[in-house]
């Protein structure tokens, strides 16, 4: 599951999430800055292929949260949720606030995060960002982590 992911994996995507933040500003559309990342990644971790199911994803559906979602196995389930927050349209949570949440919890996990610190982190980003209690909850609470 994705707590046991090695350390690099973390890293890649602590870079993936920062990279998307930063590039938004460019007014690329976000099909175009995943190629783009994809080409910075290592070869040598799996999320070349995540992006590219991601990718797949965001072309038929317009979401990479499905995608998160069904890819259980890489990204958590909170993650999955902060995307899916992020891509929803009438809530007034900004995609480059998900991707910093995501950044900065992928950097903590490659850090060797604590199972109290992670769940710490991932409440007071539902309380700041006044995500949904229930369905945030939830995300967390089928983190492999914990």
């Amino acid at each position: 599951m994705s707590a046991f992911l090695d350390r690099e994996e973390y890293i890649e995507q602590a870079h993936l999430f920062r990279t998307l933040g930063e590039r938004l500003t460019e007014n690329v559309p976000m099909q175009e800055l995943m190629e783009h990342v994809k080409q910075e990644i290592l070869s040598t971790t799996r999320l070349p292929l995540a992006i590219d199911f991601l990718l797949t994803e965001l072309r038929h559906i317009g979401m990479m949260s499905t995608a998160m979602e069904r890819l259980p196995h890489y990204f958590t389930p909170f993650q999955a949720f902060v995307m899916a927050e992020a891509e929803n349209d009438r809530q007034r949570f900004d995609l480059r606030v998900g991707l910093e949440i995501l950044r900065r919890e992928a950097a903590y996990r490659a850090e060797g995060a604590s199972r109290q610190g992670l769940f710490l982190y991932q409440l007071e980003v539902l309380s700041r960002n006044r995500m949904g209690y229930d369905a945030g909850l939830e995300a967390i609470g089928k983190d492999p982590a914990f």
